[in-house]
């Protein structure tokens, strides 16, 4: 996930020249879907053997008078076909890396944040991260549009992301206002898994 949030590395090579060792990771977009990057790491340095791990990613961009081209993005860890999302245990807050701040969403959430001078902690209060978190919540109920679209929506997405994304509102660990927003795009649309 080094490179999923940076906006022009799309390519990372590392070579150990004691041992020879190495690691090759490459983002790619998936054909023509503009939604859809693959990762794949390969190399003597990681496994040995390839691993290709594939996100849904979802991303906003907009100016505040505090930054232009400020963003926020979601990615959503899926399988191989894309056909079901996986769920993520308590993944980083990412400022284009991650950060020592961690969410209990089961999916992985970037922005510009203000940050510390260490780059590792995002800084509280702040207005400027209120306003992103914000952007966030309403980018999440954007993608639930592509994903209602892609047939993502079903039982264990409701069970398993939604519902924990509820949850853990109430303990302040997750986006603030997150929870009204997504229950009012149900209400707003046809979000609820068919019979298939």
């Amino acid at each position: 996930e080094i490179l999923l949030f940076l906006t022009y590395i799309k390519s990372l090579y590392w070579v150990d020249k004691k041992t020879g060792r190495y690691a090759k990771i490459t983002l790619s977009a998936v054909d023509s879907d503009d939604n859809l990057v693959t990762c794949r790491i390969e190399g003597s340095a990681h496994t040995g053997k390839e691993e290709i791990t594939r996100y849904l990613k979802y991303k906003k961009v907009f100016d505040h008078p505090e930054m232009s081209n400020a963003e926020v993005s979601v990615a959503y860890k899926v399988n191989n076909r894309a056909t079901n999302i996986n769920e993520m245990s308590h993944p980083d807050v990412w400022v284009y890396f991650p950060t020592r701040d961690h969410t209990e969403l089961p999916f992985l959430i970037h922005g510009s944040f203000e940050t510390a001078v260490s780059r590792e902690k995002l800084m509280t209060p702040s207005a400027f991260n209120d306003f992103l978190f914000d952007k966030l919540g309403n980018l999440i109920v954007e993608s639930l549009e592509d994903l209602k679209k892609r047939k993502l929506i079903t039982q264990g997405f409701i069970r398993r992301i939604l519902i924990t994304a509820f949850e853990d509102e109430e303990n302040n660990n997750t986006i603030p206002g997150l929870k009204e927003k997504i229950s009012e795009c149900f209400k707003q649309g046809n979000y609820l898994p068919d019979r298939d």
